[in-house]
Order: structure tokens, then C-alpha cells, then sequence
């Protein structure tokens, strides 16, 4: 009447559903014993840096207008935050100090690897994260 294949479509399926609902009523009645996180593997990521070791970089130039957000977010973190003015001709410097930020204003636009490696020179933070603050 049935081929051993006929069978086997018609059984396998039955099988999986059964499991399937065996265990969603295992779950349902004992849930004390379903675990609901996973176990962390050693390798697993943990943070390198707390926010009290990293500090916030950021080279702009005429960015008064948005950087002040960018620094009340590092700082809001508990990050400190380093800015460095690289020759603005606004009132980025102050703005900078005003959200709380230590600033090092520069008198001449050297670009931005230089006003980084100048700020690695100057500020005293052993690690940094720097950001491209673009105020467009």
C-alpha cells in the first residue's frame, strides 16, 4: 500500500513536530529548569578599559556649532575629553571649554594628524579614542 519512502515522509515530520511540542510543554510546565541565558564562553568579549581610563579626542576646526553635543556625549559616558582647535576662526575653543572639554587651541592649521600628534604630545590620557568630528 505504502513504499518504505512514503513512510518515511509521512513519520519524520510526525516525529519533529512531537519533539518540538515535547519541548515547548517542558518549557511551559517546568520553567525553573529551561536556562535562560547561555553560558559565557572564557573567550567570551570583555571590555579592555573602563571609562575612567579612556579619554575622548577630537580634532575640529570651526565646529562651534555641533561640537558641543559631541563633548557632553563623552562626557555624559564619564570619558574625559580632550579637544583640539586647530586654528578655528569661530568660537570653537570656547564653546569646547564651556561643555567641558581641555582645550588646546592651535594659532596655525597644521591639518588633522598633526593636531592629533600634537594632542598625543600635549594631553596627559595614556589611552584615546579619537573621532572625526565633522560639523556638517
Amino acid at each position: 500500500m505504502f513504499s518504505a519512502f512514503q513512510w518515511a515522509m509521512l513519520v519524520v515530520p510526525m516525529v519533529l513536530l512531537l519533539l518540538m511540542l515535547g519541548a515547548w510543554l517542558y518549557g511551559y510546565c517546568w520553567p525553573e529548569n529551561v536556562p535562560l541565558e547561555a553560558p559565557r564562553s572564557p573567550n567570551a568579549f570583555r571590555p579592555i578599559f573602563g571609562p575612567d581610563e579612556v579619554a575622548v579626542l577630537i580634532a575640529c576646526r570651526n565646529g562651534a556649532g555641533s561640537i558641543g553635543a559631541a563633548i557632553r556625549t563623552g562626557r555624559r559616558n564619564g570619558c574625559e575629553v580632550y579637544v583640539v582647535s586647530d586654528a578655528s576662526t569661530d568660537d570653537t575653543a570656547q564653546v569646547a571649554r564651556s561643555a567641558g572639554a581641555i582645550v588646546l587651541a592651535l594659532d596655525v592649521n597644521v591639518g588633522k594628524p598633526a593636531a592629533l600628534w600634537t594632542a598625543y604630545e600635549t594631553f596627559p590620557a595614556r589611552q584615546s579614542l579619537h573621532g572625526n568630528h565633522d560639523p556638517g
